[in-house]
């Protein structure tokens, strides 16, 4: 084949790629933008109704409240389009039920994950990013002590929502226009992103990989649910119950037991796998 013919092709390919991904963006800004309008419109209604005006404070003390209200709009909103505009949208999204053991692998799979991805995700921003600091962390830190209702929204209504959005319309979409391997890593980029500091974007974005492979290999989005509610609910518990060294110390000594028992179990089904192939050649 021409090699001029090979490089059109390639940059034709490139091409297709960024027009999706601006496509994608252009989504992502445009949940943002609604998700604003809900907010706003909840400030609106509380201001009418208790006669206060909305101050800094009163931002400060309920952003995070107001936007897991907006969330749970959104989801409502998304499912009540896609349901009458396409009946097959949520078979297409992966909703399909898992087996207990299953979900008891997915749960002790994610305890071993979050000191995993925990680990490289620190060791890449002190190495690389320590200088843009941790002020977003601990933001979200304060608000989660302060309020049941940042919890509920942390462990269970934000990643419900964000494993809709990232996982099931976004992966499923990539998918067929760039193929598996490109979609998963895409997604998990614009996942990381969306959380908008640097900490976090590396975490989540060595996280949305990994919850993308769960759902292509399980084919259930509930598989990235479970963990992703696992993997707030125990960032959570430490935030709560930090300075207390028993409590901390008690969490992470699970969450090694765990990543050593997931590693092996990993080496064991590669092992297993390497074994098959042997049997299937001979």
């Amino acid at each position: 084949m021409d090699k001029n013919l090979i490089k059109e092709s390639y940059f034709i390919k490139i091409k297709r790629y960024f027009l999706i991904l601006i496509n994608l963006i252009a989504i992502s800004i445009g949940l943002e933008f609604l998700k604003i309008m809900i907010i706003f419109i909840c400030e609106m209604i509380y201001s009418l109704v208790f006669r206060r005006s909305i101050d800094s404070e009163f931002e400060q003390n309920y952003i995070f409240n107001l936007q897991f209200i907006a969330e749970i709009f959104i989801v409502i909103a998304l499912y009540c389009l896609f349901k009458n505009w396409r009946e097959d949208f949520f078979e297409k999204i992966k909703l399909k039920k898992l087996h207990k053991n299953e979900v008891l692998n997915i749960i002790g799979a994610s305890l071993g994950l979050k000191i995993i991805i925990g680990t490289i995700s620190t060791c890449i921003f002190y190495a690389f990013f320590a200088h843009m600091g941790t002020e977003a962390i601990d933001s979200i830190g304060m608000e989660v002590k302060s309020s049941w209702i940042t919890i509920i929204g942390v462990v269970l209504i934000g990643p419900i929502y964000e494993e809709i959005i990232f996982r099931g319309i976004y992966l499923n979409f990539l998918e067929k226009k760039i193929g598996l391997v490109s979609a998963i890593i895409t997604q998990a980029i614009l996942f990381g992103a969306a959380h908008g500091n640097m900490r976090q974007f590396i975490d989540t974005t060595l996280l949305g990989i990994v919850l993308g492979a769960f759902v292509v290999y399980t084919k259930s989005i509930w598989s990235s649910i479970i963990i992703h509610i696992v993997y707030n609910a125990i960032a959570t518990v430490i935030m709560c119950n930090e300075g207390i060294l028993w409590v901390e110390n008690s969490i992470v000594f699970v969450l090694y037991i765990s990543a050593a028992i997931l590693i092996f179990k990993s080496i064991h089904s590669l092992k297993k796998l390497k074994n098959i192939k042997k049997s299937l050649k001979e």
